[in-house]
């Protein structure tokens, strides 16, 4: 479990490039790691990581995004409408990296609490 500690560590570095932290935020939209994000996975990220944007904007958002309105985000649909909502992205980017690293402290504190 260390490494798999280290690679969840790792997944979301301090300073990623421009094109790991898209893709990044892509993958955790990505719920079902089918290669597409569809509203629902959309909705439920904004909404776990506690981004204040009610439901009908991010379903605006999402209906930007969805250029050929099938429903479904594709990786380069996704990539054109990250060039347009770049601070959006990194607060998508950023939110994830926090909360994996408050799960983590939490389950450090957690093990070491623990009656042996």
């Amino acid at each position: 479990t260390t490494s798999t500690a280290r690679q969840t560590a790792n997944r979301f570095p301090e300073h990623p490039t421009s094109e790991a932290k898209l893709r990044m935020v892509f993958e955790e939209l990505d719920l079902n790691s089918t290669g597409k994000v569809d509203v629902e996975g959309f909705r439920r990220v904004f909404a776990a990581l506690h981004l204040n944007l009610s439901q009908p904007t991010v379903d605006d958002l999402f209906s930007r995004a969805d250029i050929n309105r099938n429903g479904w985000l594709t990786f380069s649909e996704y990539l054109n409408w990250a060039h347009h909502y770049p601070a959006l992205i990194d607060a998508l980017y950023f939110r994830s990296r926090e909360l994996i690293q408050k799960s983590r402290k939490e389950a450090a504190l957690d093990a070491t609490t623990a009656p042996l």
